[in-house]
């Protein structure tokens, strides 16, 4: 029955010829937009805020996803569809051009197809191919190739997209990661040092300068900010948040039946008047929690608050506001404690996105591919006979052909008979 169908009605009939019409795409990107005015723009309008609009956006995700999908197939089925058509393009097939076009001109020398081959391969031209009446060659032949590329980087940002709001992909933790100490949050996130930190404070705890150096497991080291994620390996990324004090704290024991306890806890002290508390375990000496505060007169002493833990788990006060200087013991009921000192740690966000690096792939591909089309378009040339005229025809791919470089290469052939 398809035989008496006519020919525009088949295309029409035929669905990989309409997936890969232009038509298709518009409408797929035409009800993406809808979607997108209908679903997200009530959401930031409605919710309290950016992250509760995030999260909606999560809720909904599974929509963009199949729309995203639909339209890479969109694209693989006009992939495919062209696919012979590049691979054309990119042979050394020769095409001389036998007639006089708009892009022609005519060379007053005589033709002489040694001549012209040498004209052509001084030019640049390569796979020259001669005849009687005609020379042919090409170059930046692979040009065509930058087509496909260009739609594989669009693919591969349908894909990063893709992976960014698909849930558990993309991740963020928070690290804390006390100065000269390796911490890995994760399993998956690679393990870090802090080697340094800059941090100068200004008034009311805002930072006037905030910075740090990082060091992988590999030994590279990289300077982290506040305002720019620096990359760490292929997919995961590093923003300094904030900086502040761990304090620690030790018991120094009265006799060999008690080992020192020591204990380093991260504490949220370098705010003015900001207060943070640690929990020390004695063992059999008891469990002990201290509260501290950074001590204005001196910010590198801490005052502290000192409680003991009763049989019945109230908190018993044993001293109050007492000054901790560093490596200062002090005799606290019936242990002592020695203050070891501050020292600095920083608050890393985390970022594990793959779908960063396959966005940047993308763009990478994206510039390849245009670099490939626009800046080097194939480039076939003719030097032919045509009714006892010697005509010249330069056709560049993106361009229809060009009539100044028919010109110079007409130019450089009389300049060669002579």
């Amino acid at each position: 029955m398809t035989d008496n169908i006519p020919p525009t009605k088949r295309a029409a009939h035929d669905p990989a010829r309409l997936l890969a019409s232009p038509r298709f795409a518009q409408w797929l990107l035409g009800i993406l937009a809808w979607l997108a005015l209908v679903l997200l723009i009530p959401l930031v309008i409605n919710g309290p805020g950016a992250g509760e609009a995030a999260q909606r956006f999560a809720s909904v995700s599974l929509p963009f996803l199949a729309l995203y999908t639909l339209l890479a197939g969109s694209l693989l089925v006009c992939m495919v569809g062209r696919f012979n058509g590049v691979r054309s393009r990119v042979s050394v097939r020769p095409r001389p051009r036998l007639s006089v076009g708009a892009n022609s001109v005519v060379a007053p020398s005589d033709f002489n197809p040694d001549t012209a081959a040498s004209v052509l391969r001084r030019a640049g031209y390569r796979h020259v191919e001669s005849s009687g009446s005609w020379v042919w060659g090409v170059k930046y032949r692979w040009s065509p190739l930058g087509t496909l590329v260009l739609h594989s980087s669009v693919l591969l940002a349908l894909l990063g997209a893709a992976l960014a709001i698909t849930p558990g992909i993309d991740r963020m933790t928070h690290v804390s990661a006390l100065q000269g100490v390796t911490v890995k949050a994760t399993d998956d996130v690679p393990a870090l040092r802090l080697k340094s930190l800059d941090a100068v404070p200004g008034e009311q705890g805002t930072l006037l300068r905030l910075s740090g150096v990082v060091q992988t497991a590999t030994g590279r080291e990289v300077r982290v900010r506040p305002d720019l994620p620096v990359l760490v390996d292929a997919i995961t990324a590093v923003v300094i948040e904030d900086y502040d004090f761990a304090s620690t704290f030790s018991v120094v024991p009265t006799s060999a039946l008690f080992p020192v306890t020591r204990e380093v806890k991260a504490l949220r002290l370098r705010k003015p008047g900001a207060a943070d508390t640690m929990i020390l375990d004695a063992g059999k000496r008891g469990t002990y929690r201290i509260t501290m505060r950074l001590d204005k007169a001196n910010p590198e002493n801490v005052v502290a608050t000192t409680e003991r833990r009763g049989a019945r788990g109230a908190w018993r006060l044993l001293d109050s506001e007492r000054t901790f200087a560093k490596g200062e013991v002090v005799t606290v009921g019936k242990i002592r404690l020695r203050f070891e000192g501050l020292r600095s740690y920083a608050i890393l966000r985390v970022h594990r996105a793959p779908s960063g690096s396959i966005i940047a792939l993308a763009l990478l591909s994206a510039v390849l591919g245009a670099g490939l089309r626009l800046l080097l378009p194939r480039d076939e040339a003719t030097i032919a006979n045509v009714a006892d005229s010697t005509v010249v025809t330069v056709a560049v791919d993106a361009y229809k052909g060009s009539r100044s470089a028919s010109a110079k290469l007409a130019l450089a052939f009389e300049e060669a008979t002579w």
